[in-house]
């Protein structure tokens, strides 16, 4: 049986993987062992940005702090996108322009 630790580093492997592979927008289905996605939420290493959906994050990172999000912003809207409605969306130029919230 594994240890704690021996988890941890499991899933942040896993983690690193995906990043490896260029993989921005986290789906739940990309970490498929449940145990991992909630030791990499727990420990900061990710961050839910809507249901079923992380962005990798610094454990670091002070609560309210934007720069994940604004760095990861296209990238996981495109992929957020193209698992949702396929090749079926575009976005027009006034909201490529937009501040990247859509409640702002």
């Amino acid at each position: 049986m594994a240890t704690p630790r021996e988890r941890f580093v499991e899933a942040l492997t896993f983690l690193k993987s995906l990043q490896d592979r260029g993989t921005v927008g986290i789906h739940t289905e990309d970490i498929p062992n449940s145990k991992h996605r909630q030791l990499l939420v727990k420990n900061g290493f990710i961050r839910e940005v809507t249901k079923g959906w992380y962005i990798a994050t610094d454990p670091n990172e002070i609560d309210g702090e934007t720069t994940a999000w604004y760095s990861s912003y296209w990238e996981f809207i495109a992929r957020f996108l193209q698992r949702k409605y396929g090749d079926h969306w575009c976005l027009s130029a006034d909201q490529s322009l937009g501040t990247g919230f859509p409640w702002i």
